[in-house]
């Protein structure tokens, strides 16, 4: 049987004593070790900022936040420069207009076009040996704000404002929703539209070893909220410390990985980088806080060789840790 986990991780807004995430939550501030994290240089990166980062074998994918150009851009870690460019800015059958979810399912790259409504599906395989690949484009019934792929045809969804539920199970093949996780508590003077964009969420998901870990990242709150999905029901919830405003997460089988910036959107351009990394095991304890020596932006977790590889916007370039 599957075992599946939601952590929604939700950061500090001027509505945080009017919206309630979970009565219950247990406040942390605390971590078991606090570790130094040193980076080495990869490949120079021209202009675009990848928001989101892909590790698969000796590649990485990486999915920039905007584009005039091409969002996918391949990395080759044994050459250490980009190998490939893929999916052109535009509104043609092969063109994207806004990619803000991407992930690697089976031997499939597929990437979430929130603009155009649908989402395509590519080949890895094809992707390193073609220079214009053709993918698979399916049909987005409803807007969501963010989704990842759970397997080949069904994902997990968020900020879709069908429903007052946090998250939805959506089949890409039968255009189907399933509808879950309760709601998020409010002041009845705040417009239900208005709790529902504080309250949107970034998703991750890892599937391993026949289960899957799923994390969702909040935008604008402070508390990470566990769901079993068996039940449908929360089962534990923890708030964060203050100006909690994470801009990426992976979910790993050790654990999930949390990017902190320690700033709002209204305190200075690198509000949305961070140079420390929070992590918490599927427990919801807080384990390790890496102290990074540069500010980053997307990042991926290598869990075998116990790497991880990120944006430097320092410098403007992809680099790497040990963990």
């Amino acid at each position: 049987m599957i075992l599946v986990f939601f952590g929604v991780l939700l950061s500090c807004s001027d509505a945080k004593d009017q919206l309630t995430l979970n009565q219950a939550a247990q406040a942390f501030s605390k971590f078991n070790s606090y570790q130094d994290l040193k980076f080495n240089d990869v490949v120079k990166i021209d202009t675009k900022t990848p928001g989101t980062i892909i590790h698969h074998d000796s590649l990485l994918f990486l999915i920039t936040t905007q584009t005039n150009d091409n969002w996918v851009d391949i990395v080759s870690l044994e050459q250490k420069k980009i190998i490939r460019n893929h999916l052109k800015y535009g509104a043609g059958p092969e063109e994207a207009l806004g990619i803000i979810s991407a992930g690697i399912t089976g031997d499939s790259l597929w990437l979430y076009d929130i603009t155009k409504l649908r989402i395509h599906k590519y080949s890895v395989n094809d992707l390193i040996k073609k220079e214009k690949p053709t993918s698979k484009i399916y049909k987005v019934s409803e807007l969501f704000y963010s989704m990842k792929m759970l397997n080949d045809s069904v994902a997990i969804a968020s900020g879709t404002r069908s429903s007052n539920d946090k998250l939805q199970f959506f089949n890409i093949y039968a255009q189907t929703l399933e509808h879950f996780g309760g709601t998020y508590r409010a002041s009845n003077e705040i417009p239900p539209g208005t709790v529902k964009d504080a309250l949107t969420s970034y998703v991750n998901v890892r599937p391993y070893q026949g289960e899957a870990n799923i994390a969702t990242i909040g935008r604008y709150t402070d508390a990470i909220e566990f769901f079993d999905s068996r039940a449908q029901q929360v089962n534990y919830a923890i708030h964060g410390q203050d100006k909690f405003h994470p801009s990426y997460s992976i979910g790993q089988t050790q654990g999930m990985f949390y990017m902190y910036s320690g700033a709002l959107r209204a305190e200075g351009d690198r509000w949305s980088f961070g140079k420390t990394l929070h992590v918490f095991d599927w427990n919801g304890n807080p384990d390790i806080a890496y102290q990074l020596d540069q500010f980053i932006y997307g990042y991926d977790i290598d869990e075998e060789n116990r790497k991880m590889y990120a944006y430097s916007e320092e410098q403007n370039m992809l680099v790497y840790a040990d963990l």
